[in-house]
């Protein structure tokens, strides 16, 4: 049995301790919270199983003192750009491994935040992301731009805004300051998912390999948000759902957080299709949004007629000679009667509640399929969700026996010898 430790027991984390403490071979050991109510309750009790006989904490401490084999990491999409990094560190060097929904697909492609080392230059990154939840951070955030428009200035703005930007968005890891980690604690670390890795770097790379030439790859996920429990990834609302149709541009939020996600996954083909290393790939990224037809409300969100109902974000990859090999779409919607599966698709429309599209393009054949979602999304399993526990759990037991380091899902071909009967 492999011993687990669950750090953020929500929407994913929650769906992983479910499914890990029904299996055989997982033995929940620790539960980390980050909420005063939930700290000191029976973890299963927390996520609706009932008593399991392990204890939640908010303490840091007393997960890394823990005899543990692998944590389960499932933070908010905002947490990245909080300091995870710190944490994921102490984690390693525990001695403990780390498997995570969080940004570490590929931790050496460059991206707008692990390449704003600078106290100016990180402030300046969040600027303009849409993230102000009142005047106020409006206010404060306007500031900030305003005091970090001239780069040039950034040898006299660094100094006297350091702490402010060491506390608001602390520097990222370098991609040896984590294999350090891993190292110091004989442990790997190894980012996974339904998408990125299952859809992609498993599923799309293994059918390309049937391909003489691959040109290109398309990948459009699309997924009614509706049915998404209230404050899934932060809520709607920090999403970009409900915003105004000018507010939602390619430097908002969800934008940006999606280089963490696709601009990896992007870097992962490219290496897998041409060998191409993360320093000669491009990513380019856009969001956009639909406007909602009428004024409607989803869980404690409202959505006002004419502001953001379908968020359409898209992530394309370039080699270093200008090709693009890889456009990742992410189609997002609200409702029925707002749902958007993509542009120009290869061929018709998925069920209501979406599912993914893809088109592999190249010699001597271009493959285009679709996997639907189906069923009733009123009594049936976020399929997101769904899929990315068993991805995450299908991960720890080859996570645990790598050397230490950073683990990339492979999606070359393995064979093994039937046994003997």
């Amino acid at each position: 049995m492999y011993r687990l430790v669950i750090w953020g027991p929500g929407e994913v984390g929650g769906a992983v301790l479910r499914a890990a403490h029904a299996s055989p071979d997982f033995d929940i050991v620790g539960v980390k919270v980050f909420s005063q109510h939930k700290h000191g309750r029976d973890a299963g009790e927390l996520v609706g199983i009932g008593p399991i006989g392990v204890t939640a904490t908010r303490s840091k401490q007393e997960i890394l003192a823990l005899d543990a084999d692998c944590v389960i990491l499932a933070p908010l999409p905002t947490a990245i750009m909080e300091g995870l990094d710190d944490d994921v560190i102490e984690i390693l060097e525990s001695g403990k491994n780390v498997v995570t929904t969080a940004a570490y697909h590929n931790v050496a492609q460059p991206n707008w935040l692990n390449t704003a080392r600078t106290p100016s230059a990180r402030l300046r990154a969040i600027a303009g992301l849409g993230v102000a939840r009142n005047p106020r951070e409006r206010r404060m955030l306007a500031g900030v731009k305003a005091l970090t428009s001239i780069p040039s200035l950034d040898r006299v703005t660094d100094p006297l805004l350091a702490r402010v930007a060491d506390r608001a968005i602390p520097v990222r890891a370098t991609p040896e300051r984590l294999r350090q980690a891993c190292r110091a604690g004989k442990s790997s670390l190894h980012g996974t998912g339904m998408h990125p890795t299952f859809m992609v770097e498993r599923q799309m790379i293994r059918l390309a390999g049937v391909l003489n030439e691959v040109h290109h790859i398309r990948f459009i996920e699309a997924l009614d948000f509706s049915y998404a429990p209230d404050g899934m990834w932060g809520g709607l609302r920090g999403l970009g759902f409900g915003h105004d149709i000018d507010e939602i541009n390619d430097d908002f939020f969800l934008a940006k957080a999606g280089d963490f996600y696709y601009g990896d996954l992007a870097s992962n083909v490219g290496h897998a299709l041409f060998g191409a290393h993360p320093h000669e790939i491009r990513i380019q990224r856009s969001l956009r949004a639909i406007p909602a037809k009428h004024a409607f409300q989803v869980g404690s969100t409202t959505i006002e007629k004419g502001s953001a109902a379908v968020l359409h974000m898209t992530h394309r990859g370039y080699l270093h000679d200008g090709r693009q090999f890889f456009t990742n779409e992410e189609s997002w919607f609200l409702g029925t009667e707002h749902k958007f599966h993509g542009d120009n698709l290869p061929f018709g429309n998925l069920p209501d509640l979406g599912g993914y599209t893809f088109e592999i393009t190249g010699k001597p054949a271009t493959i285009r399929g679709q996997i639907a979602y189906a069923g009733d999304p009123a009594t049936t399993a976020n399929p997101i969700t769904a899929g990315s526990v068993h991805a995450l759990l299908d991960a720890v037991g080859p996570v645990c026996a790598a050397d230490p380091g950073i683990v990339i899902d492979d999606a070359a071909p393995y064979y093994r010898t039937a046994g003997a009967r």
